[in-house]
């Protein structure tokens, strides 16, 4: 363990608290994954504005990020995890409310899911920040694959089918569900020991001006180079992802013929590879190698996507889609172990954020190229072109992201 959680007293307290915030506010993720794009579709089948509910929650991290980074490293990280999911929770209690009173509009939706995605920035930039605080560096592949194992199950496997469920029921049954949940995550987090960030070795040279704290950040971030060109692959992976994952539901409910809870089920189903490729990352890592993953994750959605658009059964997107959860949770792991292991704590929030704003700022512009792809070519078009765009990321990774690169990287120890 580190010397903070030691000091703490309560070290697998601190790692618990953090894990069932985290298992909360995914387990509230999961229930609006679903409730969500099906309120969406509910009031409109355009795939432009379905597609822009994506835009709408991952825009925060193109405009907010870097700043969220730097505020994780100024602030008691507790603090953070605690205001970030209150955020969270009043947006959607506000929207239930909405929709209660039969005034929750498609617009209205956007609103709401950009601020669930404000107080993402900050909360899962502290989560990822925390977590080296509290277990040995040695153990960080183990502890992430855990972390992310317990995400899949609630976040994709629980949280879909409830979502369906308690939306089935009454569409504000899912989202003030979803609105206690944060709240839930909110309240796990106080239990955290406080978790001040740490400062530089050298603190007379420490930047002290907001501005520069940033600056300091983006710097260190681009003169790592693995860290620099994973982003970038990682960043092409979610692009394609995310074009596909915004007209999904429109894939599945109208070319496979699933109602709402069918398609609840299949995300749930499909999440069965996620839970899988967390559990046994650390495995997977030792096998292949770090920088295989990342090669493995482009050439597997490829093969994936184009299975997903030309095909009708049921049966088969839960093969085709838990095949890439499986290897999408692995690279989860390696990303965030080569982050907390290459970067000193003390700005570890402004270089993460760095990665994430490349990583996450890719997702609402992959949405608005599904959502015109879908609306001028079809839906099954979006997987066509999507499947080219990983084959290229296969490529890029397997030249620029080998094995020994990686791994050294991730025995630098933040030197």
């Amino acid at each position: 363990m580190t010397d903070d959680a030691v000091s703490s007293g309560r070290p697998w307290a601190a790692f618990h608290a953090l894990w069932a915030a985290s298992a909360s506010s995914n387990l509230a993720d999961g229930v609006l994954r679903t409730a969500a794009p099906l309120f969406a579709v509910a009031v409109t089948r355009d795939p432009v504005l379905v597609a822009g509910l994506t835009v709408a929650q991952y825009l925060p991290w193109l405009v907010l990020t870097l700043w969220s980074g730097v505020i994780t490293d100024r602030y008691d990280r507790r603090t953070l995890l605690i205001l970030g999911n209150a955020l969270r929770a009043g947006a959607v209690l506000a929207f239930s409310a909405a929709v209660l009173l039969q005034g929750g509009t498609i617009f209205l939706l956007y609103g709401a899911v950009f601020l669930i995605g404000a107080g993402e920035t900050v909360v899962d930039n502290a989560s990822l920040t925390v977590l080296p605080r509290v277990v040995d560096r040695s153990l960080l592949n183990r502890a992430n694959g855990r972390i992310v194992a317990t995400q899949s199950v609630i976040d994709e496997l629980v949280g879909p089918p409830l979502g369906a469920a308690l939306f089935t029921l009454a569409a504000v049954a899912a989202f003030a569900t979803g609105s206690a949940l944060f709240g839930v995550a909110a309240i796990a987090a106080a239990f955290l020991p406080s978790m001040a960030p740490q400062a530089a070795a050298d603190a007379a040279a420490a930047p002290v001006g907001f501005r520069t704290q940033l600056v300091d950040g983006l710097r260190f971030f681009w003169t790592v180079r693995v860290l620099r060109e994973a982003a970038f692959v990682s960043a092409n992976i979610n692009l394609w992802g995310t074009a596909t994952g915004a007209v999904l539901v429109l894939l599945l409910t109208d070319q496979y013929g699933l109602d709402p809870l069918g398609y609840g089920i299949v995300l749930a189903a499909a999440a069965v590879g996620g839970i899988a490729g967390g559990l046994l990352a650390d495995r997977v890592i030792r096998l292949v190698g770090p920088g295989t993953v990342m090669l493995l994750v482009c050439a597997i959605e490829a093969v994936d996507f184009l299975v997903l658009g030309a095909a009708s059964l049921p049966a088969v997107a839960v093969a085709a889609l838990g095949a890439g959860a499986f290897i999408n949770t692995s690279n989860q792991v390696v990303v965030s172990s080569l982050r907390q292991a290459a970067v000193p704590d003390h700005i570890l929030g402004r270089v993460t954020s760095a990665y994430r704003l490349i990583v996450l700022g890719a997702v609402p512009v992959g949405a608005a190229v599904g959502g015109f792809i879908a609306a001028g070519f079809g839906t099954a078009a979006v997987f066509s072109v999507a499947a080219a765009g990983m084959a290229a990321g296969a490529v890029v990774a397997a030249i620029r992201l080998p094995n020994r690169v990686v791994r050294l990287a991730m025995q630098s120890g933040g030197e």
